[in-house]
C-alpha cells in the first residue's frame, strides 16, 4: 500500500528547502542518478502523464561524476 510523505530537505542553491514534483503523474518514466567520489550528487524523475512523457530539469549542479538512467 503506498503513503505519500510530506515533501522535506534541506535548503539547495536557490534557496528552495522542500522539494516536492506534485502528485498528478500517472507513473514514473525515468529515473536519473549522478554519482561522485562523495555520494550521489542528485536524482531526477521524468513522469508519464496522460500517455506523454513529462521531463524534468536537472537539480542543483552538473559537476562531475556518472550519469545513471533506470
Amino acid at each position: 500500500m503506498a503513503q505519500r510523505l510530506e515533501a522535506e530537505g534541506n535548503k539547495n542553491f536557490n534557496g528552495k528547502s522542500k522539494w516536492d514534483d506534485g502528485s498528478d503523474k500517472d507513473d514514473i518514466g525515468k529515473i536519473s542518478v549522478r554519482c561522485e567520489d562523495r555520494g550521489i550528487r542528485y536524482i531526477r524523475f521524468d513522469y508519464i502523464k496522460s500517455g506523454q512523457p513529462q521531463y524534468n530539469t536537472f537539480p542543483g549542479y552538473p559537476g562531475r561524476g556518472i550519469l545513471q538512467t533506470v
